[in-house]
């Protein structure tokens, strides 16, 4: 796999543990936003509609007992218009307690629960039940029935309040019981989206790291190597060579091992060029001194040295101007030089040269650039040969 795999490999698996964690995150808010709603639209309306019905309920159950009692020790002239009072009293406490239980009603059938439906169906049949009876306790009231008969009435009212503030009380306390549940519900969806948060984001972060670590690493190490083998091939180890691995640094190092092997081959030409060169120039009588393009003496073969009175260190790496007289530094510069670079061939020229000692040698010369197989010039080679004495003269 090559390292843009490895790179698309790695930011796939840190977008999966990022989404995974997105996921988890996204489940437990929707969990706790579906409890906030349920107490929000559901339990707290309920709850309150529930108080309201019992305190309505009972405000009725007293208004027609305080009404009850009122009329049976009212003066005969004022019975109508008592009576009139507590029945007006009565229905208006009742249909407020009817429009609470239509808004409990309401929003039990919202939820749509089997229990809610039975505890609705308590607590109406029981509030009509009740309803009748304080009615009926009025007009025996109103008619001034026996003790005995107001009592049995007084019993079974009190019996249908009791009965009746239970199923209220027992729909608070489910409606409390669900309250209860969907706040441990919140709070287990707020524990779980805190885990993942804890758990996950740091686990994402931790492999994201260890990820680019490895990358790094491993992109690291291969160019370390590239880079050591550069510096001994440069040093000119030539049989230096990289492991080569399958992506695109195993492409470079391909490359860089191709090259070395064409260093080594091209190297080893160059040795054995050099040796012919020197074999060559070692047997030749007249003096061979070669430069670079700007004049700086490379090597002279023996003639040159016993010519010229030096040894080999001594005169390499001084530049050829050092070795000729002063009219002939300043011609080499001004015109042989500019002439060489040029690629043209000097012939037949005559010029005056210094000895070790600092003698003048008259000697004719020749000088041509020499070529890399490519055409370009990498130095220039000095032919020279000096004057007879007879020729000295004449010169």
């Amino acid at each position: 796999m090559g390292i843009r795999g490895k790179l698309l490999f790695s930011y796939a698996f840190i977008a999966l543990v990022t989404l995974g964690v997105a996921l988890w995150s996204l489940r437990a808010t929707n969990t706790l936003d579906q409890a906030f709603n349920e107490v929000s639209d559901e339990t707290l309306p309920l709850i309150e509609a529930l108080n309201d019905l019992r305190y309505f309920g009972l405000r009725v159950v007293v208004i027609a007992s305080e009404l009850a009692l009122t009329l049976g020790h009212a003066a005969a002239e004022a019975a109508p218009a008592l009576q009139q009072e507590a029945e007006g009293g009565l229905t208006e406490g009742y249909q407020n307690f009817e429009d609470t239980l239509e808004v409990y009603r309401r929003l039990l059938l919202q939820r749509g629960a089997e229990e809610d439906m039975q505890l609705l169906e308590m607590i109406t049949n029981t509030s009509v039940r009740l309803r009748t009876l304080l009615f009926d306790l009025i007009e025996l009231e109103r008619n001034k029935a026996s003790p005995a008969a107001m009592l049995q009435k007084i019993d079974e009212v009190n019996v249908y309040q009791t009965t009746f503030i239970f199923a209220v009380d027992a729909a608070l306390t489910a409606e409390i019981k669900r309250f209860e549940r969907r706040q441990a519900d919140v709070r287990h969806a707020i524990d779980r989206t805190r885990g993942v948060a804890v758990i996950f984001g740091p686990l994402s972060v931790l492999f994201a790291v260890l990820i680019a670590l490895s990358l790094s690493r491993l992109i690291i190490r291969a160019l370390q190597s590239l880079k050591n083998a550069s510096m001994a091939l440069a040093a000119g180890h030539w049989d230096t060579r990289v492991p080569m691995s399958k992506d695109e640094i195993g492409d470079v190092a391909r490359s860089f091992n191709r090259m070395a092997s064409a260093l080594k081959t091209k190297s080893s030409e160059i040795i054995a060029g050099k040796i012919r060169v020197d074999a060559v120039s070692n047997i030749i009588s007249e003096t061979l001194i070669m430069t670079e393009l700007d004049g700086t003496i490379r090597s002279v073969n023996p003639a040159g040295l016993r010519l010229l009175g030096y040894e080999r260190e001594k005169i390499v790496g001084k530049n050829i101007v050092t070795i000729l007289s002063k009219n002939s530094a300043v011609t080499a510069v001004q015109e042989w030089f500019p002439k060489l670079k040029n690629g043209d061939v000097l012939r037949d020229l005559r010029g005056a040269w210094l000895d070790a000692g600092g003698h003048t040698i008259m000697a004719d010369f020749s000088a041509a650039g020499m070529r890399e197989a490519s055409g370009t010039f990498h130095g220039v080679v000095y032919v020279l040969s000096p004057l007879n004495e007879h020729r000295r003269d004449e010169a």
